[in-house]
């Protein structure tokens, strides 16, 4: 009798010379098994014994015209967990060579070999990568409390000067700016998907049983680090790339579809929940919202002009921004003339790069 030790399921077209050197990597027989699960669909199958002396079957059987099942059966003994793994690798690179589908691999390995149906998906750039500052529970360091820190105090007094007019949260990258902090602020990336938080369910539960004894999610309502790279190794991947290309972390948050929880319901003034001003990347209603941005600043209407027409933007782009001057009219003074378009010399941002702009923390 034969047993299901390995079930990965595809789908796709695939012409005779994709099957011909699939059928050849595999070295398989193109005879239909006869026994175990499945046998009536089996196309092609090698029997065989590992270097540990387990005999095992390796079959490859179609569904339909575009159905495609690789499974490793065993006779009564389970192969080692090596063996599995490296027939799991070989049936994932079949899959992609064959440029086919993954639909499912059982037992799963990682969240994209759990079977799920079509999923939708809200992205949002949050925190205060999105926000420019921190939220009210991260203030900026006051001068005096620098006394310690002489080269941040420095860095501080050359960024306002004797201004007191000072910002009371942190803007982005102060802290790192300021050389508080060893690295640059993060972009917080919130990805809410319950499909996603379901496939990490059942990829912990088969991987690892005893790994969250209670409340899967944490306590704070998403995954935590090593649950997401486990679940999501492409993600964490990504993840690490836009890492070193923008040469800041990135903190990915993977909540319930519904986002996260309205903190503002118990008194807290701080939460992460759904806003009308958030940052949206894509959403269902809105999908690759990032390619078509919508301004988060209300504009206010001005008074007298609410019922006229705005001019459209090709009518905008035509019109001329360099101003006219009359033959033999004199050029106007700007430091005389109050009516000029033009600051006065006192009034002018002195050239070269602006003083503390760029990353702040």
């Amino acid at each position: 009798m034969l047993w299901p030790t390995l079930r990965a399921l595809a789908y796709g077209r695939m012409d005779n010379d994709r099957l011909t050197q699939l059928l050849h990597d595999f070295d398989l027989t193109t005879r239909s098994r006869t026994e175990g699960p499945g046998a009536a669909q089996s196309i092609a199958h090698r029997a065989f014994v590992d270097q540990e002396g387990t005999p095992l079957v390796l079959d490859l059987a179609q569904t339909g015209e575009s159905g495609w099942v690789f499974t490793l059966f065993h006779t009564g003994q389970q192969p080692a967990t090596a063996i599995i793994e490296g027939y799991r690798d070989l049936f994932r690179e079949a899959v992609r060579a064959a440029e086919l589908t993954l639909v499912q691999v059982k037992p799963p390995g990682a969240a994209d070999e759990v079977l799920t149906t079509p999923v939708v998906v809200d992205i949002r750039l949050k925190g205060t990568g999105a926000g420019f500052f921190s939220g009210l529970h991260k203030t900026l360091p006051l001068q005096e409390s620098l006394t310690d820190r002489p080269e941040a105090a420095r860095r501080m007094n050359e960024w306002f000067g004797d201004s007191r007019e000072r910002p009371v949260r942190r803007p982005y990258d102060a802290m790192w700016r300021l050389g508080l902090e060893s690295e640059p602020s993060d972009f917080d990336l919130d990805i809410n998907c319950t499909a996603i938080v379901r496939a990490a369910r059942e990829y912990w539960k088969t991987t690892h049983p005893d790994r969250y004894p209670g409340d899967f999610m944490g306590g704070h309502g998403y995954l935590d680090k090593q649950a997401l790279a486990g679940t999501l190794p492409a993600l964490a991947a990504w993840s690490k790339k836009w890492e070193e290309e923008l040469g800041r972390p990135i903190s990915l948050g993977v909540f319930e579809s519904s986002g996260p929880f309205d903190a503002t319901v118990l008194g807290r003034a701080l939460s992460s929940h759904f806003k009308e001003n958030d940052w949206v990347i894509h959403r269902p209603d809105r999908p690759m919202a990032w390619q078509t941005p919508k301004s988060r600043v209300p504009e206010p209407p001005t008074a007298g002009t609410a019922d006229r027409p705005r001019p459209s933007a090709a009518a905008a782009r035509s019109r001329s921004t360099t101003s006219t001057r009359k033959p033999n009219q004199p050029k106007r003074d700007p430091a005389k003339d109050p009516g000029s378009k033009h600051q006065p010399p006192q009034h002018r941002r002195p050239d070269g790069p602006e003083t503390g702009r760029g990353r702040s923390r």
